[in-house]
């Protein structure tokens, strides 16, 4: 457990927040968490995939369920409303399988919400001395940070595929990264095929 990154922030307490551990299994499409609902539980995604849906309204004023993202095995969620004491701000739905390790509101405010709070901290001082943002507000800043994750990437794992709708915007705290793109063999040979010329006609 230890080896999982957002957990390996904790090793020196893994086993005391291992006493507060328990895990949750969701099968099929079912909802976690509900956008308005009290919070009183922190969710680690230990296998399975969620998504995540926040209320919109569309073009004809109806109210609908907008999904906004993708969580992957090794993200979390729900510590917003925990750390600010205040509803759920999106809806989670379970795809497939998702086991969650499920950590209680008091054990959360016991051992991880100081590093959520300073690692908040540190994501508005990192988007305030962006060039980007710098004309942008502190309170969408603010939104912008609750709306963000760190993700550590592995040597060579692929970030975007070329042809994918993309879902995120990704910005490069630290690192480097390759840009591939796969080209045509059909049309690079028809782009490089020389221009037809006219034949010129001898007239006797």
């Amino acid at each position: 457990m230890a080896n999982v990154n957002f957990l390996s922030n904790f090793k020196d307490k893994l086993i005391e927040l291992a006493r507060y551990m328990t895990l949750e299994t969701y099968i099929g499409r079912k909802i976690i968490v509900e956008q308005g609902s009290d919070g009183d539980k922190f969710y680690f995604i230990l296998d399975g995939k969620v998504s995540v849906f926040i209320k919109a309204i569309n073009m004809t004023g109806v109210e609908y369920f907008k999904h906004v993202a993708d969580l992957p095995h090794g993200s979390y969620f729900g510590e917003l409303s925990l750390i600010y004491n205040a509803p759920r701000t999106a809806r989670v739905v379970s795809l497939d399988r998702s086991d969650l390790i499920v950590i209680s509101r008091f054990a959360y405010e016991k051992i991880i919400r100081d590093f959520h709070i300073d690692q908040m901290d540190r994501m508005i001082t990192y988007y305030m001395n962006f060039p980007l943002f710098e004309d942008i507000s502190k309170e969408i800043i603010f939104t912008l940070v609750t709306r963000t994750r760190p993700i550590r990437f592995k040597s060579n794992e692929v970030i975007v595929k070329q042809g994918e709708i993309p879902k995120n915007v990704f910005f490069i705290k630290s690192g480097k990264l390759k840009v591939v793109k796969e080209l045509d063999e059909n049309r690079i040979k028809t782009q490089l095929k020389p221009k037809n010329t006219m034949k010129k006609t001898a007239v006797t």
